[in-house]
């Protein structure tokens, strides 16, 4: 399907690491349908260095690859593939220390820097508050239910 969406009209969000995680590892549900939006470009995934980095480490675990059937250059094609969908934001202003991960402050900073309408994540305990940025914080079925990435 193509998208004719200008990039203003495209949804901005951020994706939490398991969001991806299910995406690459199950053919069905709401994350994998979310990987089809991005590469459909009904939603620009808003990404940072720090986030970036966390995404390539959990992705080239020997775990991950053994429970996908992928090589560690299938996972660097599907980071060309996102990243060339992407925004890339720069961090102006850090949040840090804010959520009880450590490893969740790099997503929220990624997401309030970005000026993201959603973070998309299954563990929406892990970010209390960030609402108060004018953000929402949805699970993958909730964005879909939302209606966010049907084209107008």
């Amino acid at each position: 399907m193509v998208s004719y969406m200008t990039p203003s009209q495209r949804v901005r969000v951020v994706l939490d690491t398991n969001v991806l995680v299910a995406g690459i590892r199950s053919p069905e549900g709401a994350s994998r349908e979310i990987l089809h939006l991005v590469s459909e470009q009904v939603l620009t995934p808003v990404v940072s260095v720090p986030l970036f980095t966390e995404y390539e480490s959990v992705m080239k675990r020997e775990e991950f690859l053994e429970k996908t059937g992928l090589t560690a250059r299938d996972v660097d094609a599907i980071w060309e593939h996102l990243l060339r969908r992407s925004k890339l934001q720069r961090i102006n202003f850090l949040w840090r220390p804010m959520l009880s991960d450590p490893k969740d402050d790099c997503i929220l900073e990624c997401a309030v820097n970005g000026d993201v309408a959603s973070l998309i994540t299954f563990n929406k305990r892990h970010f209390p508050g960030i609402e108060s940025f004018g953000i929402m914080l949805l699970t993958p079925s909730e964005l879909l239910a939302s209606g966010a990435g049907r084209k107008k």
